[in-house]
C-alpha cells in the first residue's frame, strides 16, 4: 500500500513468512526472492513500514507461550 502524506510517500508492506517446518528452500526463496527483491524496488528516499508475521521467536521455546 502506498500512502501520500503531504510531501512524503509511505509504503506499507505486509508479509507472511514460511513457518517452522517448511523447507529451507522455501524459506530462502521467501527471504531472497520475494521479500528482499520487493523491498529493493522501493526507493531509499521513501519511508517503508514493514509488518506481518515474519516468524521470529522470542525465548528458548518455539512451541508457544509460557503460562507464567
Amino acid at each position: 500500500i502506498k500512502l501520500r502524506l503531504e510531501k512524503q510517500t509511505m509504503t506499507i508492506f505486509s508479509a507472511y513468512a514460511p513457518q517452522k517446518g517448511e523447507s529451507e528452500e522455501m524459506k530462502n526463496n521467501f527471504w531472497a526472492a520475494a521479500f528482499s527483491k520487493t523491498i529493493s524496488t522501493i526507493p531509499k528516499s521513501k519511508t517503508i513500514l514493514i509488518g506481518g508475521d515474519l516468524n521470529g521467536h522470542v525465548g528458548k521455546k518455539t512451541d508457544g507461550f509460557d503460562s507464567n
